[in-house]
């Protein structure tokens, strides 16, 4: 799912810091870091301006939460106010009240809202300006059990995005005309033969139909249940090592009750590093390695060459096979400052 973002990616390759202004909402502290750690592995050192910096004042991604102080806050707040360095920022709902952004493009919803007023509160972050900006939301079908019934109504909508949006609102709400400038749903049935009707799409969606993945063995009940102790005995294991932190274990290591249960469900079809990339919103290379190697001793269907370590390490990890997870990027000491420096250069928010 997470390569939903990959248009998210290409246009920050594309257009360094002059990359639209998005924020991604994103539900719980587990989905803001699998969706910061994938942009970060993705973009590797096009994430950061200069590319040679690997420090966070520098990086095109911004984080905005509850967890931290005052001064991170200011410091997105102020970039998304004006011309900054932030481009991306992946927040909670906290950045969607009492802050006014001019200039937002796109606001991305990674899960639904739990409910209209909060989706409008989120969504309300876009075009404040007077220009077009997109809404866009990514969800699956289990995660609409946790709304209320007025979203799950309009997510479902077939007629019309905006009408379902607002007629709990404003029963006389209408369709934008020309349609191509409602909703995805009018556009479709837009015939009014203008140049932007006439355009081939919206860049979050010109992208090649996703291939149906492969099975690459069959999974039984059992084997689910095998292989979710297996996976929840690491996790103990990691908590362990790792110890606690200032948000709890799992961000320590990054190593989820979410995390194991998509790749339970998504067994079938890992096979190796792409899979796991593809399907299960891992937070680093070492862990899909033991991922793969947990698969291995219950299938025995690995590939050895899969499972076997890079031979060559650099001296500072490659952006590519970092973990962003949030102790680490609070607590990491693979770059230049210790601890009380880095700390400075974070953009967790309170």
């Amino acid at each position: 799912m997470l390569n939903e973002l990959d248009w998210v990616v290409d246009s920050m390759k594309e257009n360094g810091r002059d990359t639209p202004k998005t924020i991604i909402f994103c539900p719980t502290m587990y989905a803001i870091a699998s969706v910061v750690n994938y942009l970060m592995r993705k973009l590797g050192k096009e994430a950061f301006v200069p590319q040679s910096s690997k420090k966070w004042e520098h990086c095109l991604v911004g984080i905005f939460h509850s967890m931290t102080h005052q001064e991170y806050k200011k410091r997105i707040v102020e970039s998304l106010k004006s011309s900054g360095l932030k481009r991306v920022v992946v927040a909670t709902t906290a950045l969607s009240m009492g802050v006014n952004f001019p200039d937002i493009r796109f606001v991305v919803m990674w899960g639904p809202s739990q409910n209209l007023l909060d989706f409008h509160q989120e969504a309300g972050r876009g075009g404040r300006d007077g220009f077009p900006s997109d809404v866009v939301v990514y969800y699956y079908g289990q995660q609409l059990a946790h709304c209320e019934d007025d979203i799950r109504s309009f997510l479902k909508a077939t007629d019309c995005y905006r009408i379902a949006s607002y007629k709990t609102f404003d029963k006389d709400i209408v369709s934008l005309e020309p349609a191509h400038d409602c909703c995805n749903l009018c556009a479709a049935k837009c015939n009014c033969k203008g140049t932007r009707c006439e355009t081939d799409g919206k860049q979050f969606e010109l992208k090649s139909s996703p291939q149906q993945p492969v099975p690459v063995r069959v999974v039984d009940e059992a084997q689910k249940e095998i292989l979710s102790q297996a996976l929840e005995e690491l996790q103990s294991r990691m908590a362990i090592k790792v110890g606690s932190s200032l948000f709890g274990a799992v961000p320590s290591h990054g190593f989820s009750k979410e995390l194991i249960a998509d790749v339970v469900v998504n067994a079938s079809y890992i096979a190796d590093m792409k899979d796991i990339e593809t399907l299960v919103p891992v937070f680093s290379k070492s862990h899909a390695r033991i991922i793969l190697e947990v698969l291995n001793e219950i299938f025995d269907d690995i590939d050895d060459t899969t499972l076997q370590p890079e031979q060559e390490m650099p001296e500072q990890p490659d952006a590519d096979d970092q973990t962003f997870n949030l102790d680490y990027l609070i607590s990491c000491s693979d770059y230049d400052t210790g601890l009380e420096d880095e700390l400075v250069d974070l953009d967790f928010l309170d």
